[in-house]
């Protein structure tokens, strides 16, 4: 029978024993949590592919474009200074220039 293990025990004399151990359903992972782990990791990696277009779109067309793709996306709230503050602010790649340029701006 393959659903069991190996056990190897090792006594204080320095004698190691070994032991098949019959796999109970309760040591094995569960699908539905592993199945769960799957989405949530196709997740982070669907919102990573989503940020490193809006940094290109940040770097090459402007932040107008930027926040108007991740609005749509629901990645954040354009109008909410905070979040675009903690954007800048954190995502690794953004052209230092062009947040200069946006901070600089004249908006009166």
């Amino acid at each position: 029978d393959n659903n069991g293990s190996v056990r190897v025990e090792v006594d204080r004399s320095g004698f190691r024993s070994r032991s098949r151990t019959k796999q109970s359903p309760m040591d094995a992972p569960s699908q539905e949590g592993g199945q769960k782990q799957m989405e949530l990791l196709e997740k982070q990696i669907q919102y990573r592919e989503k940020l490193e277009k809006a940094v290109l779109i940040f770097n090459n067309t402007g932040v107008s474009a930027c926040l108007d793709y991740m609005s749509e996306e629901g990645m954040i709230d354009q109008e909410d200074s905070l979040s675009v503050a903690h954007f800048l602010l954190t995502v690794e790649g953004l052209d230092k220039r062009k947040i200069g340029e946006l901070l600089g701006k004249d908006n009166a």
